[in-house]
């Protein structure tokens, strides 16, 4: 009975507006949790990866990424992996990538995956260039041949004949929950996904973290303004 309460109730969370799937730190939450991380990691270097990565922040000083995931052990096998969930894949973009994974390279001395999560839209430009690879028929490579071991990349499109399976590869169901950008887990049409499931339980749990920590600054930030405004009365009380 609480299972099903459980799951009741996440069927009508509703993500509040700026928080919702796709946006910077809902895409951050689902990508830095240990059990999409592996489903990304064991899809792209392979399964002798399985739980040898953790998250690191993705900061460079040209720019800031999503997420890193880095080797808990130097291995040439175990290459560092750059993570971009990006709503418009362009010139532009790629440029940026490139740099982060130039960022990468120098950091661990290993040449990185990279992988994009496009959001919306993806230049003609880019699909142009799109490869089949074997990691999966549900994404692309792109040519990166000077700047990473492979570039990977997901896209409404490339996903769009690996919705219906059962269960969604944990990839897909990522790609798919970012493209359709659903504040509520019930107006999906594929909810009873168990990958799609858990990506909902993390924008929950996420939410309870950051809108309590909104909740923290918003309550000191009044508490401010009104000592400010006691201070001012009494000085001009003088």
């Amino acid at each position: 009975m609480a299972h099903d309460n459980d799951d009741h109730s996440l069927l009508l969370f509703e993500i509040p507006y700026n928080y919702r799937p796709g946006s910077d730190s809902m895409s951050k939450a689902f990508v830095k949790d240990a059990r999409i991380m592996n489903s990304i990691v064991t899809t792209v270097v392979g399964a002798h990866a399985d739980n040898k990565y953790t998250t690191m922040d993705c900061e460079w000083i040209d720019g800031r990424g999503d997420a890193l995931f880095a080797p808990m052990i130097e291995s040439a096998d175990l290459p560092p992996i750059v993570v971009e969930i990006q709503n418009t894949v362009d010139i532009s973009f790629i440029r940026r990538i490139m740099n982060y994974c130039w960022n990468a390279q120098a950091k661990f001395n290993v040449k990185p995956i990279a992988i994009t999560f496009c959001v919306k839209t993806i230049r003609s430009e880019i699909v142009d260039k799109f490869e089949d690879t074997d990691k999966g028929a549900f994404m692309k490579k792109l040519p990166c041949e000077f700047w990473a071991r492979d570039y990977f990349v997901l896209t409404a499109t490339t996903i769009s004949n690996y919705v219906t399976t059962t269960p969604m590869h944990p990839i897909v169901a990522l790609e798919y929950v970012l493209t359709q950008q659903e504040r509520c887990l019930i107006s999906l049409e594929y909810k009873d996904d168990p990958t799609v499931k858990i990506l909902y339980a993390i924008a929950k749990d996420s939410l309870k973290h950051n809108l309590g920590d909104e909740k923290a600054t918003l309550a000191a930030l009044i508490e401010s303004c009104q000592q400010n405004q006691k201070q001012y009365k009494k000085s001009s009380m003088l």
